[in-house]
């Protein structure tokens, strides 16, 4: 027999040897006897998705695949959503817990770090709740139980624009605000509308309201704001896609007062720069300074004014990379399934990519948004659990 033939022979055995040892470690994790006795018969399905899951969170390129988190960092969020869970009595919904160890009705419920996983993957991935279910082994109704519980889990335990933005509302000093929001004046912040699919509504006037000649389909639009960090720090409610992105500045005035009052000194007026689509901003909030591209009528643009445009595009490439990396999750590309959340959704999805690029901060608990993260995290924990 040929050299190279024995080693492909070789290869395929190892192979072989390596997958039965990734299914017998698969099996033990499988703690519901319904699950077992499947894996016992061969169920095809069954071994299929235990396999596929063991890979995905074992395997740090497919984990970072299908959560858009690095495994360091989901072990971080796994401590901060299981302190969560404790603190929130939750822990009945969980069989990682000594007192449910051998509670009935385990079939239907994950660990801790497999219901972070189902999470991520639906905003990362957004398959279906009937897929989620084959793959984690539970049934649909507890894929749809986890999903909700999380939502509101993961807004405590993550870096959201809504954490981030009452805290900036909570700056007595214009010192500690601009620590935040860093640049001249009062500080930087670059916005733009974000459009993200929408189910044609059935109702036709419901139609008009939602259909965007910009994109030829059906959307919402949000408004996204943030730092010269690329850090987000405001997300808007969201609203139907055919309203102007002007409309949706108003909500600004709640977390940053000063924008709304005409009397703001002109060294604490807050820059807001966005596109030609916010000229007239100043309008609705009369205490900023907006900084506008110039627009090209009749006449060609002047070599001063295309230098500013071209200063004001090295500036706008921020939000611009920000919307782009949150829709890299496919939840945010897709028409939304189910109960129509987006400004959760997208509080969340945000909330992912502050934890990315503030990683390390965050797991230190140094710096600015590090050190928030911590004090909150200790607010968290000192408050009565929930009954």
């Amino acid at each position: 027999m040929p050299n190279s033939l024995k080693r492909r022979l070789a290869m395929a055995e190892n192979e072989v040897k390596r997958l039965e040892a990734e299914r017998e470690a698969e099996r033990a994790l499988w703690k519901s006897p319904a699950a077992e006795r499947r894996l016992q018969r061969g169920d095809p399905a069954l071994m299929h998705s235990a396999e596929w899951l063991h890979r995905i969170m074992n395997d740090p390129v497919q984990s970072k695949c299908w959560t858009g988190l690095a495994p360091e960092e989901i072990k971080l969020v796994v401590a901060y959503y299981t302190e969560a869970i404790e603190r929130m009595n939750k822990t009945p919904l969980f069989r990682n817990c000594a007192s449910t160890a051998s509670a009935r009705g385990n079939g239907r419920k994950l660990e801790y770090e497999r219901a972070v996983y189902l999470f991520l993957m639906r905003i990362k991935a957004d398959p279906s709740q009937e897929q989620l279910a084959g793959l984690f082994a539970v049934d649909q109704g507890s894929v749809s139980r986890y999903l909700k519980m999380n939502k509101r889990v993961m807004e405590e335990v993550l870096p959201t624009p809504k954490n981030i933005y009452k805290e900036i509302a909570a700056c007595e000093t214009d010192e500690e605000r601009k620590k935040f929001m860093p640049g001249k004046k009062g500080g930087d912040l670059t916005v733009d509308g974000t459009r993200v699919p929408h189910v044609r509504p059935s109702d036709e006037a419901e139609q008009r309201e939602y259909y965007t000649r910009k994109n030829k389909t059906h959307c919402t639009n949000t408004l996204t704001v943030t730092n010269r960090r690329t850090v987000t720090a405001h997300v808007s409610e969201t609203l139907p896609g055919s309203r102007n992105d002007t409309v949706m500045l108003e909500g600004l005035a709640e977390t940053f007062p000063s924008m709304a009052d005409p009397g703001t000194p002109e060294k604490e007026r807050i820059r807001l720069i966005g596109d030609s689509g916010f000229r007239g901003s100043e309008k609705r909030l009369p205490g900023i300074t907006p900084v506008n591209p110039a627009k090209r009528t009749a006449k060609e643009l002047t070599a001063a004014q295309k230098e500013w445009n071209g200063e004001i595009s090295k500036t706008r490439y921020r939000i611009e990379n920000t919307c782009a990396d949150m829709k890299h999750n496919q939840i945010l590309r897709r028409p939304f399934r189910g109960t129509p959340e987006h400004f959760r959704i997208f509080n969340i999805v945000a909330g992912l990519r502050n934890f990315v690029l503030l990683f390390k901060e965050t797991a230190a608990g140094t710096g600015r948004y590090g050190s928030m993260m911590a004090r909150r995290r200790e607010e968290r924990l000192k408050r009565p659990p929930r009954r």
